[in-house]
């Protein structure tokens, strides 16, 4: 599973601490909130990370390359200076990243070789993707001979939903302990286009999922704004988390260009996709506004 970091965004909510830097370089403890979801992406062994940037980008460029060796993760920037995207469009905008595979001179690059070492590397790298290849044909042997019955339904996606082909996809300002493993053993388990991590809170914007647990609108309780996308018996509110896990596919449904929200994405797929809900409990923090620091400290 490959990742991406939504860190584009001006958040003038947390000002004026974003007057000199960008909102995902706002420290919570000792350590910036880029840093924390590179740390918990990169402990889950997902070393593939996109990172979008437009405020402050020669100051996100450098910590980016400062963490990278701190680590050890592929981390690719996608340069929106030019023009700030928002989520959904950001995402489209970072597609190539993706189907590049992170590519070899990027991951040349990052080790800072000189031209006397370069050959080595590169016998290197080669000889870790056929490692890679033979140990994903070993997973998918044992999965597909494994006796276990309750594993079933994973065995029967294994080939539809290849690792590789899945990416997580985190807002910035998010800070939680939603466990990815579990969400990706959900995702294998349901497979749908999109599996979105949703919470029983108070807000007022809510994904709306019907009786079948599919997307099938969204309300902002507070404007009494509706929209429905497709039949729903039963509306079930759960509010976004800012997490999902997307098949890489998705790309190939999306209509929407330029700058657009990822909500709007959704509901528009929604219409004709199986966008499904992964629910959790526990620790979770939108740290978007000032007086969120301090609670996140004390919760992270």
């Amino acid at each position: 599973m490959q990742a991406m970091i939504f860190a584009a965004g001006l958040d003038t909510r947390l000002k004026p601490l974003t007057d000199s830097r960008p909102k995902a370089l706002v420290t919570i403890g000792d350590k910036t909130l880029l840093e924390r979801n590179i740390e918990k992406i990169d402990s889950y062994g997902i070393k593939n990370i996109v990172v979008n940037i437009y405020h402050f980008p020669d100051m996100m460029t450098e910590f980016i390359d400062n963490i990278r060796q701190k680590y050890n993760c592929n981390i690719v920037i996608s340069d929106e200076r030019e023009h700030l995207l928002n989520t959904g469009g950001g995402f489209l905008f970072a597609k190539d990243l993706f189907f590049n595979n992170f590519s070899l001179s990027n991951s040349l690059n990052n080790k800072l070789l000189d031209t006397t070492k370069k050959n080595s590397v590169i016998s290197e790298v080669f000889s870790l993707k056929m490692t890679e290849i033979c140990e994903k044909i070993s997973k998918i042997i044992k999965k597909i001979f494994s006796t276990d019955d309750s594993d079933s339904r994973l065995r029967k996606n294994v080939f539809d939903n290849d690792e590789d082909d899945l990416i997580l996809l985190h807002n910035v300002d998010i800070l939680s302990d939603i466990d990815f493993a579990e969400m990706q053993k959900a995702f294998i388990e349901s497979s749908p286009l999109a599996l979105l991590a949703v919470k029983k809170r108070e807000t007022q914007r809510y994904f709306i999922f019907n009786e079948k647990d599919e997307l099938s609108g969204w309300v902002n309780v507070a404007t009494n704004q509706k929209i429905i996308t497709r039949k729903c018996k039963k509306e079930n509110l759960y509010a976004f988390s800012g997490v999902h896990i997307v098949r890489k596919d998705i790309f190939d449904f999306i209509t929407q260009s330029g700058a657009f929200s990822i909500t709007d994405m959704y509901l528009e797929l929604s219409k004709k996709h199986i966008i499904k809900p992964f629910i959790h409990e526990g620790k979770w923090l939108d740290v978007g506004k000032i007086d969120a620091i301090k609670k996140a400290e004390e919760m992270f």
